[in-house]
């Protein structure tokens, strides 16, 4: 939350609540949201109590947390979580930019709000990324909404928060989760919005995927946030469930006469052929050799398998 003092202000258009009673629109609890361009060198420092996204129309300036500074410039959006004392510095007298502070209901009704919740609710510091998706637009119809007092206002002001939910989920999750014409869809019952776009990583970079906290970061997610959730919805950790993707694609490559079992542990980032054996054996109950032996016996036929990457 931004503070109320007007010093080293050029102009400011602000629209708050109290911090005991937000304006609530569905599933969104509206604190604050305005538009502020400020003089060269003005600190604002508030405590954060509640999440703040803020867009950067023009100058260049830098938002810190905690003691923890980032850069920020025209066209970036940034994310702050509520907690710690916060810093708007500017760098130039062209420093403007859109606010909104904003928590969620306690009956949030939909899923992707939750995710979306447990994501800020993993986040230490301000995390800074490109306004791909337009939210700075939606912020701005929705400052020109509080001028206009128009019919249905309420119901507007709630789908445009809830779209910006989603435009700023889909900006900081760094994917658009699109299944190919003819796939089957994710169900939703089984598996979250974050989840599967961690599935879909794994599935399409197993042959390069990293460690989980290079995955994370990889992905513009909190070590502790994907662990928490992918076990949360799916009841095994994500280092099990690399570990059976590993081991199904193994069995692929195995049947395939073009790979030596030295060249698949390598392949699949195993440090040799006998951690990748011994690893095979504890999942499988059989030596990849044996794997071969009894399949090929049982008349097995050997899949096409795509080059690894």
């Amino acid at each position: 939350m931004l503070n109320k003092t007007t010093a080293g202000r050029i102009f400011q258009f602000n629209m708050e609540s109290d911090h005991d009673a937000p304006m609530r629109y569905k599933n969104i609890l509206l604190y604050q949201i305005g538009e502020l361009r400020y003089e060269q060198g003005v600190d604002d420092v508030h405590q954060q109590w509640c999440y703040e996204l803020s867009v950067i129309l023009a100058g260049c300036g830098e938002f810190s947390l905690n003691g923890k500074t980032i850069p920020v410039k025209k066209n970036d959006i940034i994310l702050t979580p509520k907690q710690g004392t916060h810093t708007v510095t500017s760098s130039d007298n062209k420093f403007r930019f859109l606010y909104l502070g904003f928590d969620f209901a306690p009956d949030c009704e939909f899923e992707y709000l939750s995710v979306l919740q447990m994501y800020l609710q993993s986040l230490r510091t301000n995390q800074c990324s490109s306004d791909h998706y337009g939210v700075g637009g939606v912020l701005k119809n929705m400052l020109a909404e509080f001028n206009q007092q128009l019919p249905y206002s309420f119901e507007y002001l709630s789908n445009c928060l809830e779209n910006i939910m989603i435009l700023t989920w889909r900006t900081f999750s760094q994917h658009n989760l699109r299944t190919e014409p003819g796939a089957d869809a994710p169900n939703p019952r089984v598996v979250g919005t974050t989840v599967y776009t961690l599935i879909k990583y794994i599935e399409d970079h197993i042959f390069s995927i990293p460690d989980i906290r290079t995955l994370a970061q990889e992905m513009h997610f909190s070590y502790t946030y994907i662990s928490h959730v992918f076990k949360q919805k799916t009841g095994m950790t994500l280092q099990r469930y690399i570990l059976q993707v590993k081991i199904d694609k193994s069995k692929e490559l195995i049947l395939d006469d073009r790979w030596t079992l030295s060249e698949i542990a390598n392949m699949l980032n195993y440090e040799s052929l006998q951690s990748f054996s011994k690893a095979f054996k504890k999942e499988v109950g059989m030596s990849p050799s044996e794997f071969k032996r009894r399949s090929l016996a049982a008349g097995e036929p050997s899949p096409p398998v795509p080059e690894a990457k």
